[in-house]
């Protein structure tokens, strides 16, 4: 006690919520990026500078907003212009860089009601709002039960699909902090969907499944997923190889899903 105090204690409570920094690596190239904190002041002016590594050219776009910005250098006046204003910490964004760089993103942690996307009917662009890589399936749990057989998720260089048997089937293992993704959701309706950190923790020596990625081409923004079933025997050494004109522009390797080779 205090000498000479005279009251009734008073109780201190403090938020979840506390200042946190997200390391993010960027390639060469596009990258499909997200954070998962909620940063102070959310213009790209505010969140990235040229002290970051950012130079003439270098763009961000929200394909949510259909927005862009891009990075320009005048006599030493450096700014992010263009249509995109404010960055959304539950979409996904598209960045391109000319150099190889990391990036830090500041920001308040997330609340355990803040870590949730909306699913709209069709394309959606997703973050991923944990901070730690996660199986595919334990990421979407909060989602299986209105998963529909079709549904699709896809990074920059890897996919699955919600197959038959109501399993998560492709090159994509994990969610991964930093990454973004595309969503496409066959329901007629929108649901929420929140990302609950997995209680089951790994075994000693076990690693987290790597995303099965053959190809990567860094000058592309987007991409696009072809679902073909292939005839005749096949085996894991084999490819199937896809160009534009000349260009390569992706590979993928069999799959079983379903009892079919796609």
């Amino acid at each position: 006690s205090t000498p000479g105090y005279v009251g009734e204690p008073v109780a201190l409570q403090m938020t979840e919520s506390s200042s946190e920094m997200q390391n993010i690596h960027l390639n060469k190239g596009w990258n499909w990026v997200s954070w998962n904190v909620n940063p102070e002041k959310s213009s790209p002016n505010d969140m990235f500078t040229g002290k970051d590594g950012f130079a003439n050219g270098d763009l961000i776009k929200s394909p949510s907003q259909r927005a862009f910005s891009e990075f320009v250098n005048e006599d030493g006046n450096q700014r992010w212009a263009g249509s995109l204003t404010q960055t959304d910490f539950h979409n996904m964004h598209m960045m391109y860089v000319s150099s190889e760089m990391s990036i830090n993103v500041d920001g308040r942690s997330l609340t355990e009601e803040q870590r949730e996307v909306t699913l709209n009917k069709g394309w959606n662009t997703i973050a991923y709002l944990l901070d730690e890589p996660t199986s595919l399936r334990d990421a979407l749990a909060d989602y299986f039960d209105v998963a529909q057989y079709g549904d699709v998720i896809k990074s920059k260089d890897a996919v699955a699909v919600f197959s038959q048997e109501g399993r998560w089937e492709g090159s994509l293992q994990s969610m991964r902090p930093g990454q973004g993704y595309l969503f496409y959701r066959n329901g007629e309706t929108s649901v929420n969907m929140h990302y609950y950190k997995p209680s089951s923790v790994l075994k000693s020596g076990e690693e987290l499944a790597e995303d099965v990625v053959d190809f990567v081409n860094p000058m592309a923004s987007g991409n696009m997923t072809l679902v073909a079933k292939i005839d005749g025997q096949t085996n894991s050494d084999q490819r199937v190889l896809a160009y534009v004109g000349t260009e390569l522009a992706g590979i993928a390797r069999p799959q079983e899903v379903d009892g079919d080779t796609l």
